[in-house]
């Protein structure tokens, strides 16, 4: 009897959640051997090179591909199907030199992602984090706080996740600024998004909020001249990479007062211990901007769906 090739179900929050995506899994067993994360949390990279040895197929989460270990399952691994979106825990160079095709769920998580920030903005304006701890506590304090209606909003990557929360913002009736490299400009008319520098978007933003891909070279993009630059009193959010941001220059402009209220749900290193945990005008999620149900089985299903196009040679979206 021939054996089955195999497949690594490595992504640690691929079961977390029950749904219907995981029928399609018996698709790939009548095929295939499949293989799970038995650890139920991220993999290191001896754990992958175990379990991921001889696998044609991958199904990844956040667990890191680097050059080296490519490079070692390469004879055999042809597909990382990323359940999720961002890509920058694969090295794509490498992935590219050993045949290795990568693709991901790139619509799954936009309106989770999109929906949270929306909801963390109006949250730090109205000041609500530290109204719930006092009413929980006893403290019935009216203090105000501020509309979102009329404000200016810049948007610092302008991608799926970026024009979705534009196109929230709308109803709001805020003025909506919007900076990427590669701007699409026509959309941008259309939806009356003014494309700006980031220079001008700082100047000028009464909010600002992260949501571009992370890649080396935006490693620390916003940093302490980014902080200077910006209105005082203004609100930040990062729901993007955590790199992106440099936490001792974020810490720091939170306590001048320069930022009047942050919201972070991703981090330099996860899980988070830090200043800002201390910090009663800072909002902090753990990495859950994606974590809804639906939008689970959407990256759950199109994780599969990618996979299973790949070894039965149909064209990816990538």
């Amino acid at each position: 009897m021939l054996m089955k090739s195999k497949i690594l179900i490595a992504s640690s929050s691929f079961y977390r959640f029950p749904t219907k995506a995981l029928d399609a899994i018996a698709k790939i067993k009548k095929k295939y051997q499949v293989i799970d994360n038995p650890y139920k949390r991220r993999m290191d990279k001896d754990e992958l090179l175990k379990k991921a040895d001889g696998c044609v197929g991958i199904i990844a989460g956040l667990e890191e591909y680097d050059t080296d270990l490519l490079e070692k399952l390469s004879n055999n691994l042809g597909c990382i199907s990323r359940d999720g979106v961002g890509m920058d825990n694969i090295n794509l160079k490498a992935a590219e030199k050993y045949g290795i095709t990568v693709c991901n769920t790139a619509l799954a998580a936009t309106d989770a992602v999109a929906e949270l920030t929306v909801g963390l903005v109006i949250a730090l304006l109205r000041g609500l984090p530290s109204l719930d701890r006092d009413t929980h506590h006893g403290k019935w304090v009216q203090t105000h706080g501020n509309l979102l209606s009329g404000k200016t909003v810049g948007i610092i990557g302008m991608g799926n996740i970026g024009k979705r929360v534009a196109q929230l913002l709308v109803p709001f009736n805020c003025h909506i600024l919007g900076n990427d490299l590669k701007p699409d400009l026509k959309w941008f008319k259309k939806n009356h998004i003014v494309s700006v520098s980031k220079k001008q978007l700082f100047k000028k933003s009464d909010v600002v909020t992260l949501h571009p891909s992370y890649f080396l070279r935006n490693y620390h993009l916003i940093n302490a001249g980014s902080f200077t630059q910006m209105k005082k009193g203004v609100i930040f959010l990062n729901l993007s990479r955590g790199p992106i941001v440099a936490e001792g220059d974020l810490v720091r402009a939170i306590r001048s007062g320069k930022i009047a209220a942050a919201a972070l749900d991703v981090f330099e290193k996860e899980p988070y211990t830090g200043p800002l945990a201390e910090m009663s005008n800072v909002i902090l999620t753990p990495h859950i901007g994606a974590s809804t149900y639906e939008s689970r089985y959407q990256m759950q299903l199109g994780a599969i769906n990618n996979l299973i196009k790949y070894l039965e040679n149909e064209k990816i979206r990538i």
